[in-house]
């Protein structure tokens, strides 16, 4: 199993399809008074290891101190971001969503992937620096 680091840094790139990357991260903004429909892949968490709970829990706590991204956005109320562990042919897949509300993120069991849903548009991409130990 993949140990999250306590050290990550969501930083911003330039590269065109971040989902290449081994390690990456896409904020999805909320977009107020959009008509509601799905699209995508949900993703759920169906074998929650006590690895998963750990993770969860620290990158939670990152998300909510001060400097986590390399630059700083006007995040709003319902906002979410996925995050992308191992990526790469051989391993697994780690992955995990946030909600943003009332100034803090929140872990989700699941979240929506490959387009997100509609009430929410692509706002910033990246790689995610020491992302394990």
């Amino acid at each position: 199993m993949c140990r999250i680091s306590d050290k990550l840094k969501l930083c911003t790139c330039t590269t065109q399809d971040v989902t290449k990357q081994e390690n990456y991260w896409i904020l999805h903004q909320f977009i107020k008074d959009r008509e509601h429909i799905i699209i995508g892949m949900m993703q759920v968490h169906m074998n929650i290891t006590d690895f998963d709970i750990e993770n969860n829990k620290s990158i939670e706590k990152q998300l909510n101190q001060p400097g986590i991204f390399d630059q700083d956005f006007k995040l709003k109320n319902s906002d979410y971001l996925e995050m992308h562990f191992n990526n790469v042919p051989g391993k697994h897949l780690i992955s995990y969503g946030f909600h943003y509300n009332n100034g803090k993120w929140r872990g989700e069991r699941h979240f929506y992937t490959d387009g997100g849903d509609y009430y929410h548009k692509e706002y910033s991409k990246g790689i995610i620096e020491n992302a394990s130990h």
